[in-house]
């Protein structure tokens, strides 16, 4: 299954790139990300399990400490309103795991990495700033309903964005656009 999901993303972003290319050689199409994201769906779901745990009385679950989801990606505009790309991502925390029924107390530690490809739709643009919204799906997902770039400059690009899954509730970063 994980062979299969590479080949179809390696495929995807191969046929990306060579779709929509423009007559005009100075348009820039590239993009590349680095980012931070907070409240992830990992964390989401970890408080999820404790409380499901708890409810059940077999021990409560919880995060005690979590680093930020550190991502980085590539865009490629393939029309005015729509980029395609991909993103890795990188997650760690340690959890709290009291079982009720025997007293115990485990501490453990979990990493988190993964890629999607991403899709990208752009509600607005103008050259200050640019609205979006984005989905990603594959060993991990996003769905970010808002997006913000601002741009400084021609090439460099500050963005915030908010949304549910593995780059977080909300979402920050550096774009660099060739």
């Amino acid at each position: 299954m994980r062979k299969l999901t590479l080949f179809i993303c390696g495929v995807f972003i191969l046929g990306t790139s060579m779709m929509g290319e423009e007559k005009s050689s100075k348009a820039l199409k590239n993009e590349l990300s680095f980012g931070l994201g907070t409240v992830t769906f990992t964390e989401i779901a970890e408080v999820t399990i404790g409380f499901a745990e708890a409810v059940g009385l077999s021990g409560i679950r919880g995060v005690e400490s979590s680093t930020p989801a550190f991502f980085i990606s590539y865009m490629q505009d393939i029309s005015k309103r729509v980029s395609v790309g991909a993103l890795i991502f990188y997650q760690e925390f340690t959890y709290k795991e009291i079982l009720f029924w025997d007293s115990t107390t485990t501490y453990g530690k979990e990493i988190i990495l993964g890629f999607y490809p991403k899709l990208r739709i752009y509600y607005s643009k103008s050259e200050t700033a640019r609205l979006y919204g984005d989905i990603g799906l594959g060993v991990g997902f996003q769905i970010t309903l808002l997006g913000v770039d601002f741009m400084v400059g021609k090439n460099v690009i500050l963005f915030l964005k908010s949304g549910i899954g593995m780059e977080g509730l909300i979402s920050g970063g550096i774009s660099y656009r060739f």
